[in-house]
């Protein structure tokens, strides 16, 4: 028996990067759901196609009478109106130009009944009232291949980053596709400074925030600006908000505060418009992995980056496919309070664990505990749909490691024999709790015990008694399972 036992309980440290500091790993559980407990998270549920399959989704958007439109990188757009399905929204005949000319997902955004369609120079908008596309409607200073983020700002006008130079539409009117009277367009309505290019946007109060990247090779240079503007065409930017990071990845606003994925390093940031201070970071060893280079350089898409009511879901890519094998997870995290936890797989089943690139695309949140993640895993793509009526994670597929205790010396080992668990409801069928231990960082765990309803029944707690002799160090692994909606709920288990 220990001379102070272990107690398992604090699930808000959430997951840290050592072993010795909190949970190195957190995959698929919840935190949050019930203070002081640690539950099953949702699994995800892939959208099936209806004819022409996505690519890999660069841009979401929430159009109206809840339909959801998806911008794959060869400039398809797609919807889905059940969350079931999706189809491709067609081209029209309208100019005769197919949807893959010049298009490269480049940038997306609903707009006063419109699906406004960035490609490469060009701007195209989709009506929805009369299903019709109309092509080229405004043509852009420069030609960009790749990137052009869209925001509507608190003034309803649509601001489109092209490299150095922003473009800005503000509707006469009514705005209407079909009739060029219907808008004023400026072209370079604000010019940056040479090398830099507009990578995301948001709003500080009365300021638009223009976050970009610098140069050829942002993830080798530490410069990660933050423009304010005031709008005012009489005069240009204020002085920028710098980060020593390889550019701006996103941004969103919450609360009055400015919350900034930056760099390649899985860092998170947050400013008040004057300062800026780092608030937390992936928890993924940049500088330990398999594979070759040596660093494991994050990306993280500029859609791929929301809030899902006061945590903020991030999807983490590997950079590259030279990056590979990472230990822990590829995937969405979320970050709330101080506490980080990894949302679990996706439907495509991967980690990054494998060498398979994992590459979050963009993240959409529509309502509470409802959103899209898009995905590719290797060469494959997809859409994941997380939802108030999903089923819960099964198959033991949720589950954390927790800290590794010191409990023994070499001249005077250890012995655990007592072990309690605590719920805070009865298990339900289909619940159960798996408890396995090893006694180094990378051994393989070995199970103690299964509490699950199938044998022991509609209990909230239970206890048994295992030895387990001469024991320095050990660290746990608990995992959970589940059918259907339901989950266990976990308080404590108390070793001694």
């Amino acid at each position: 028996m220990l001379n102070k036992p272990i107690i398992i309980s604090n699930w808000k440290k959430g997951m840290t990067l050592s072993p010795y500091s909190g949970f190195p790993q957190m995959r698929g559980l919840d935190p949050h759901k019930i203070d002081g407990v640690v539950s099953i998270g949702k699994a995800p549920v892939a959208l099936t196609t209806m004819g022409t399959a996505v690519q890999r989704v660069n841009w979401t958007v929430y159009g109206n009478d809840t339909k959801v439109y998806f911008l794959d990188e060869t400039g398809k757009l797609f919807i889905t109106t059940d969350y079931v399905s999706y189809s491709q929204i067609q081209g029209t005949a309208y100019n005769a130009i197919t949807e893959s000319t010049n298009a490269h997902g480049n940038g997306l955004l609903f707009w006063k009944g419109h699906i406004l369609r960035c490609r490469d120079g060009l701007l195209d908008a989709y009506k929805i009232s009369n299903t019709t596309w109309y092509y080229g409607i405004v043509t852009l200073t420069y030609t960009n291949v790749g990137l052009n983020p869209m925001f509507v700002g608190q003034d309803d006008v649509v601001y489109i980053g092209n490299g150095n130079t922003i473009t800005s539409i503000e509707a006469v009117g009514t705005f209407d596709a079909s009739n060029s009277a219907t808008w004023k367009l400026v072209n370079s309505v604000l010019t940056l400074p040479q090398d830099y290019a507009v990578s995301s946007f948001s709003e500080l109060g009365n300021n638009l925030m223009i976050g970009t990247k610098f140069g050829v090779s942002p993830v080798f240079t530490r410069i990660a600006d933050i423009f304010p503007w005031d709008r005012d065409t009489a005069h240009s930017f204020s002085l920028p908000i710098r980060i020593a990071e390889g550019g701006i990845n996103a941004m969103e606003t919450k609360n009055n505060l400015l919350y900034i994925s930056a760099g390649y390093l899985g860092n998170l940031y947050v400013s008040n418009g004057v300062s800026v201070s780092l608030l937390n970071t992936v928890p993924l060893d940049t500088k330990q992995k398999t594979g070759s280079p040596s660093s494991l350089y994050l990306e993280v898409r500029n859609d791929a980056f929301d809030f899902l009511d006061e945590e903020i879901i991030i999807g983490v890519s590997q950079y590259s496919t030279g990056e590979n094998k990472t230990e822990n997870p590829i995937g969405v995290y979320g970050f709330l309070a101080g506490i980080v936890r990894f949302l679990g797989n996706g439907s495509y089943g991967k980690d990054g664990s494998d060498g398979t690139r994992i590459i979050i695309s963009s993240i959409l949140v529509i309502g509470p505990d409802e959103f899209f993640v898009s995905w590719s895993s290797g060469a494959s793509y997809g859409i994941d749909y997380y939802g108030p009526a999903n089923n819960m994670i099964g198959s033991y597929g949720s589950y954390c490691h927790t800290e590794i205790y010191s409990v023994g010396s070499e001249r005077q080992k250890a012995t655990l024999e007592f072990f309690d668990f605590y719920l805070s409801k009865p298990l339900v069928s289909g619940d159960g709790i798996r408890l396995s231990y090893r006694t180094s960082n990378s051994g393989s765990f070995t199970t103690i015990a299964t509490l699950d309803f199938a044998t022991h029944g509609a209990v909230d707690s239970f206890s048994f008694t295992k030895s387990l002799p001469n024991i320095k160090t050990i660290q746990f692994r608990i995992e959970m399972t589940a059918t259907g909606t339901t989950t266990p709920e976990l308080r404590m288990i108390i070793i001694s």
